[in-house]
């Protein structure tokens, strides 16, 4: 699922060296076709790998006029949801269908300058917030309704993070100062409902949640000096909290990150020690398992389908933020081998990609980007697995 990142950066600010992006290379390179959406297929399997075929990545095309397409979300079948320039002086939402044309959305006039869609269901309901306020969340209902839910009491941040095909959202409202922050539930009479923390936890977050109503996030607590330890926890459909396990490694693990959760219950994304990073899946017991990427390396995993396919990104320095590191787009498969996906041909030096939804149909969702330059990608990948 979608991960909150502020729209002037776009992602996670690494780059790095070409040694490490030629050792990391599993796949030949093949110039990027803009506009078609199934462009040549290369073939990978290794071993106990399933055989994979992953196309080149697909350059989603802004709207007319516009020259930069920003996209947060894919549904199963293949429409996403994100923002793009135009002839406009401000970013417009929209929604690109499954052969890439970008449709403009409505802006609501509760929005001051735009609105941004973050994610879409397979009903094609999409949902965000106005920009550059998020003190109002705008639903985009597949029947041409729009609808405006404001934080809780109180609060002047709502942010959804996670929404299913009945159209029930997750997330977390917020105080300006973010002292604190409360996990909530839009439910399907488009009410919040409050996700309470674990026993004896200040502060939920509520990341994503399946189409039968189990959600996943982080409990825990943190203060004024960001001093926090968040631990993975998963609602079922009555709201009760469970904590998942934090994985067995080196690392000490004292962040947990689940970012998403496939309808298996299954669910996937991060765990941060001091200094590193480790992406990891949970099963339906919640038992945890950290996926695989080459040793001294960080890595951070962002969405998961049916199959148990996992979207995420490698990175060669330790230090997820650090400029001096290069990003690598990958899948896991669903026994945790990693794949790395193919990047454009012809891309400025320096620039860096990665992958961050992952569809039911295997479509890949992610972007590569510079210091001046952004274009949001489409892989997909075939799978006999």
């Amino acid at each position: 699922m979608f991960s909150a990142i502020a729209i002037s950066n776009g992602a996670i600010d690494t780059h790095g060296t070409r040694d490490a992006y030629e050792m990391m290379s599993q796949l030949k390179l093949s110039t990027c076709a803009r506009g078609i959406f199934f462009s040549s297929m290369m073939t990978l399997s290794s071993g106990a790998l399933a055989q994979v075929e992953i196309s080149d990545p697909v350059i989603l095309a802004p709207l007319e006029g516009g020259t930069v397409a920003y996209a947060y979300d894919i549904n199963d079948a293949g429409f996403v949801v994100g923002l793009s320039d135009s002839d406009s002086p401000n970013l417009q939402p929209v929604v690109w269908d499954n052969s890439g044309v970008p449709i403009a959305l409505p802006i609501p006039i509760e929005c001051s300058v735009s609105a941004v869609p973050y994610l879409i269901n397979n009903k094609g309901d999409a949902i965000g917030n106005c920009i550059p306020e998020r003190t109002t969340n705008v639903f985009w209902g597949s029947d041409g309704t729009i609808e405006i839910t404001y934080p809780l009491s109180g609060d002047s941040e709502l942010f959804f993070r996670g929404m299913n095909n009945r159209g029930i959202a997750v997330g977390d409202s917020n105080p300006t100062n973010f002292t604190y922050s409360t996990a909530v539930l839009w439910n399907p009479g488009h009410e919040l409902e409050i996700l309470v923390p674990l026993p004896g936890d200040d502060v939920a977050i509520a990341t994503d949640v399946n189409n039968g109503g189990t959600a996943i996030g982080r409990s825990g607590w943190w203060d004024l000096d960001y001093n926090n330890f968040m631990k993975p926890v998963r609602w079922d459909r009555f709201g009760n909290p469970t904590q998942l396990e934090l994985p067995p490694g080196p690392n000490t693990c004292n962040n947990a990150f689940p970012r998403a959760i496939n309808n298996n219950n299954v669910a996937t994304g991060a765990c941060a020690a001091p200094g590193y990073g480790d992406a990891v899946r949970w099963e339906r017991d919640g038992s945890a398992s950290l996926l695989e990427h080459p040793p001294g390396m960080a890595a951070d995993s962002a969405d998961i389908n049916d199959r148990g396919q996992i979207a995420g990104t490698v990175f060669t320095g330790e230090i997820a933020n650090d400029w001096n590191g290069l990003t690598i787009p990958v899948i896991w498969d669903a026994n945790n081998k990693m794949i790395r996906l193919p990047i454009p041909d012809n891309r400025p030096e320096g620039e860096r990609s990665e992958a961050t939804d992952i569809n039911n149909s295997g479509q890949v969702l992610g972007f590569i980007r510079g210091w001046n330059t952004y274009a949001s990608l489409v892989w997909t990948v075939r799978s006999d697995q």
